[in-house]
Parts: structure tokens; C-alpha cells; sequence
């Protein structure tokens, strides 16, 4: 199971998943676009709850 944190500001968006342990397996910064960020979190290739 992999979790996923957002922060965002009105450029960007920093993306952060964990594994259910709290290991990081995933760190990336995308533009504020929705197309962007739905891309990132598809590379990503595992379901986020």
C-alpha cells in the first residue's frame, strides 16, 4: 500500500509517496497542472490510497 502527499502553491506541486512503512519510494516536482500531476502519479505504477 502506497500513500501520496501533495504541496502545493500556485507554480508547482511537490509529490511525495510512501510505502505503508513510511519509506519514501517517490519524490518529484511537477507544474501546478492538473495533465502534469496525473502523468506523475501514473509513472509512479502502483495504486495510491
Amino acid at each position: 500500500m502506497f500513500y501520496a502527499a501533495l504541496d502545493v502553491s500556485l507554480r508547482s506541486v511537490a509529490i511525495c509517496i510512501i510505502d505503508q512503512e513510511g519509506k519514501v519510494r517517490f519524490e518529484r516536482s511537477v507544474p501546478s497542472d492538473v495533465p502534469d500531476l496525473v502523468r506523475c502519479l501514473r509513472e509512479f505504477g502502483e495504486p495510491i490510497h
